[in-house]
């Protein structure tokens, strides 16, 4: 590329290190322009160590956030977080990620508020490296459960208190019923006893429960803090640790309250999914298996094919399905951050699924199982309507029985389950939004369901399905 340093460096999509020469030359072009870099003169070091402190982006002028002033090219530490030294470099994560191979790196990009979802063995270990490489300069108050933090927890707090110092804990229960308003409160207790300001930040370390509740905390506490999910279970480092969605349930109906808060980060560590039982396994597989089916037929065939090694946690098996699955989930999120439409096709399996988690009291199922059994009444219903033609819709019903013996619809009351779905943030209008599969690998959203219609579906459905 020709032109002066400058001008490469607005017009180039991929982060640079100047040498010491071009740094010189840049700051004698950049003064000559009249702009103060005076007091960022003695700070390019950082870009060293730093290659993607300076965000460029194609077309676009370069201001405050970039090279316009000296305040740009301050060491990004002054808030835990902050992300804005990343915005549109597409390489900064796995800057950030070099050196702690085999880590693997995919990103949300939303702009200023983009964030890297690391995967790899032994990330635990090696927790506070990527956090301080990410701008993190004090402890976080830790909220998990005593089961996650029995298995997890001496080695976060070793990796932690190497760069940090100690951190306070606050527990919740473990299971969805947990995900509540009682809950909640603990933890904002916490945060009061551990002095927590506007500068403080919040690790989620577990399952979906745990970062829903930890991030709902962390977006109202003082009116946001960042926070970092540390997902361990397999359903939450495929869908729920990634997207922002936080929140709590009330017993009329899941995450009725809740938020958009990005996290500043998620870390998946693969080898937290070996001490899973292996119903929470099969139950986070079936959230792996619905990204497959709404965006990559390749992922279904991959699960087909090496079941037994992905159930049998074998790391190289889960760290694919972790990685393409997260690929995906981020793709959509950045897509549409806020479910204006397209992201809604991460709800596939949702609709019956989280009213039949309602209607038994978020007792009966692990959440992937509900959403299991939400996905095969979408197939049904979508065949009522012509879509999905039969083959697809019995090679998928086939892969979703050989995953795992489901729990039982008998004994569910079809009246419960229609109330639930009723109160479900899916339905809008009387009228209820539906993901659909016109073929495996593709998802449409649909909005002229026939709530009549629906409903006599749903309850044969589950009075059909009660002795399998």
């Amino acid at each position: 590329m020709r032109g002066s340093v400058a001008a490469r460096y607005r017009n180039s999509l991929r982060p640079r290190v100047l040498s010491r020469r071009h740094r010189r030359r840049f700051l004698q072009r950049r003064l000559s322009a009249g702009v103060d870099l005076r007091g960022a003169a003695s700070r390019l070091s950082s870009l060293s160590l730093w290659p993607c402190l300076v965000p460029c982006q194609s077309g676009r002028q370069l201001s405050e956030g970039d090279l316009g002033n000296g305040a740009a090219l301050q060491h990004r530490g002054t808030e835990p977080g902050n992300r804005n030294w990343a915005s549109g470099c597409p390489g900064a994560y796995r800057r950030v990620a070099a050196g702690f191979a085999p880590v693997k790196t995919t990103e949300v990009r939303l702009g200023s508020r983009s964030y890297p979802v690391f995967v790899g063995e032994g990330i635990l270990a090696r927790l506070s490296g990527l956090l301080t490489r990410l701008g993190f300069s004090s402890a976080p108050v830790v909220v998990s459960n005593p089961r996650v933090f029995k298995l997890h927890g001496d080695s976060l707090r070793r990796s932690l208190e190497a760069a940090y110092g100690p951190a306070p804990v606050v527990f919740i229960g473990d299971g969805e019923r947990f995900k509540n308003i009682a809950s909640l409160q603990k933890v904002y207790q916490g945060l009061i006893r551990a002095g927590a300001d506007r500068r403080s930040w919040v690790l989620a370390l577990g399952g979906g429960v745990v970062g829903d509740l930890a991030g709902f905390a962390a977006a109202t506490f003082v009116r946001g803090i960042p926070y970092v999910n540390v997902p361990t279970t397999l359903l939450a480092q495929v869908d729920s640790a990634i997207g922002g969605k936080v929140g709590i349930n009330l017993k009329q109906g899941k995450n009725l309250i809740g938020a958009f808060h990005q996290p500043s980060a998620v870390l998946s560590d693969i080898g937290t999914l070996r001490t899973l039982p292996s119903r929470e396994l099969a139950s986070g597989l079936y959230e792996v298996l619905k990204c497959g089916v709404i965006r990559s037929e390749k992922l279904i065939l991959y699960i087909e094919r090496n079941l037994q090694a992905i159930l049998s946690a074998s790391p190289s098996a889960l760290e694919h399905v972790v990685l393409e699955a997260s690929r995906i989930k981020a793709a959509v999120v950045s897509s549409d951050e806020m479910e204006a439409k397209q992201r809604m096709i991460l709800n596939y399996g949702h609709t019956v699924g989280h009213a039949l988690e309602a209607a038994t009291g978020y007792r009966r199922f692990k959440h992937g199982e509900a959403v299991a059994w939400g996905m095969m009444a979408a197939v049904g219903f979508g065949r009522e309507l012509g879509l999905l033609e039969e083959k697809s819709a019995q090679r998928l019903l086939r892969l979703i029985h050989r995953v795992t013996k489901l729990p039982t619809l008998r004994g569910i009351s079809p009246g419960r389950v229609w109330n639930a779905l009723g109160r479900d943030k899916k339905f809008a209008g009387g009228r209820i939004r539906m993901v659909l599969l016109p073929r495996l690998g593709a998802a449409e959203i649909r909005n002229d369901i026939d709530p009549a219609n629906l409903k006599r579906f749903l309850k044969n459905f589950i009075e059909s399905s009660s002795n399998i």
